[in-house]
């Protein structure tokens, strides 16, 4: 099942994916769009983060378990 987030602003979606993907220990496949400037200020950086930590605080990887997903970033001009 795909999940389809077509406003993602800040990435929580995405953000849930992951989580449930290290808690369930299975991966739910989901598209993230956002067509303003969030995009490379929020969205971007966030689902970046989060595969490559598991938990944070304060701003701070507390641990570094990557996850194996791939990150497909399609930019489309108007």
């Amino acid at each position: 099942e795909w999940v389809l987030d077509p406003f993602a602003g800040s990435g929580s979606t995405g953000a849930a994916m992951l989580q449930w993907e290290r808690e369930e220990g299975s991966a739910r496949p989901f598209v993230l769009a956002e067509a303003g400037a969030a995009f490379d200020a929020l969205l971007l950086p966030r689902i970046a983060r989060l595969t490559g930590a598991g938990t944070w605080a304060r701003g701070r990887a507390e641990s570094h378990d990557p996850l194996p997903v791939v990150h497909r970033v399609i930019r489309l001009d108007a």
